[in-house]
């Protein structure tokens, strides 16, 4: 009896399926959210399905979710396999692949909707909003969370709610980055065949927010971008007005070398002024990536002369950073105060 019960009830979501629109998803996802809070869990017949799915797979939504083993979207969502197409990456970023994958269920599998699902306490962002090192595939990863993360704190100093916020705008930026960057999915969306969705998940409660996420791309000419090129030119107009008092390094090299300074003597003084015992110079940042440290280098560059990159092997670690240094100054102090002029 239960196994013609379940039948029929499988061929009921067949039928189902087959005619559910973006609005009917989004219920869908809600109503098994709801499920798995109050532990009222839908009946399974696994071996029956998968019966079933050596057919193919008709899934009516796409989740794109952080790697998190915290969070596990069938299990949130109380939905068994072929259900839901679910990409997991780290900090639920959108790149070129992941948009693949997303383009192929929304075209191919006909799945309704893409909820883009950020959660509490992501590490992701948290290293983000913390900064550091990153090496060059974890810094890819940070790099795509950066919009996120420096528009929250542009806006607030409060430390406490910088993470939070920050997580639920990098679901609006990765669902702005979906949309805008997939002709495929302009065009299903256009034709109201597809709905972009962004939603939260409460690791403490287990609750999920669906939201409808702005869906507006920062581009240059937005206000963030707009900001920031003022706070340059402002910058950039106080620095020729102060030219004439303000301590300068002395001429580098045509290969950006600063000219004079024995790099094999160098030698820490405080935490960003160094000497090789005749002249001084200033360390800016240091980075594992060369690529990135001259692109650090090459801004400064057009600011101001004596920007070298210095490599620098670590003796515990082995590995090579690559410091970004400015000078030579005949001083330690007339190092320090053209620090202090730059910050």
């Amino acid at each position: 009896m239960r196994k013609l019960l379940f039948a029929v009830v499988s061929l009921m979501s067949a039928f189902t399926l087959g005619q559910v629109t973006p609005d009917d998803a989004r219920k869908m996802l809600e109503e098994g959210n709801a499920r798995y809070v109050s532990t009222n869990f839908k009946a399974k017949d696994f071996r029956q399905a998968r019966s079933e799915q050596v057919k193919g797979q008709k899934p009516y939504a796409i989740i794109l979710t952080c790697s998190d083993s915290r969070v596990p979207p069938e299990l949130i969502f109380d939905e068994g396999p072929g259900q839901v197409f679910v990409i997991r990456v780290a900090g639920n970023v959108v790149d070129e692949v992941v948009l693949g994958s997303i383009e192929y269920a929304a075209e191919h599998l006909n799945a309704q909707l893409l909820l883009v699902l950020g959660h509490s306490a992501c590490g992701a962002v948290k290293a983000t909003v913390e900064g550091g090192e990153f090496g060059k595939n974890i810094g890819s990863l940070v790099e795509r969370i950066s919009p996120a993360v420096e528009k929250i704190k542009a806006k607030n100093s409060d430390k406490n709610l910088i993470i939070p916020l920050a997580i639920e705008e990098n679901v609006e930026v990765q669902s702005a980055a979906a949309l805008h960057n997939s002709h495929i999915l302009e065009e299903l969306r256009a034709e109201g065949k597809f709905k972009i969705l962004g939603g939260i998940y409460s690791i403490e409660t287990g609750e999920v927010q669906i939201f409808e996420p702005a869906l507006k791309l920062e581009t240059k000419s937005s206000s963030k971008q707009e900001h920031g090129k003022k706070e340059v030119e402002k910058k950039e107009t106080e620095k020729k007005e102060k030219s004439h008092d303000k301590p300068k390094p002395h001429e580098s090299k045509a290969n950006g070398a600063s000219a004079n300074y024995d790099v094999n003597k160098d030698k820490k003084i405080t935490n960003t002024v160094f000497t090789d015992g005749e002249h001084f110079c200033l360390q800016v940042s240091s980075w594992k990536n060369r690529s990135k440290a001259e692109s650090v280098a090459n801004k400064y560059r057009k600011l101001y002369d004596g920007v070298f990159i210095m490599p620098f092997i670590d003796a515990v670690s082995h590995k090579t950073w690559y410091r970004v240094r400015i000078g030579y100054f005949t001083t330690q102090k007339e190092a320090e105060d053209f620090a202090a002029s730059i910050e």
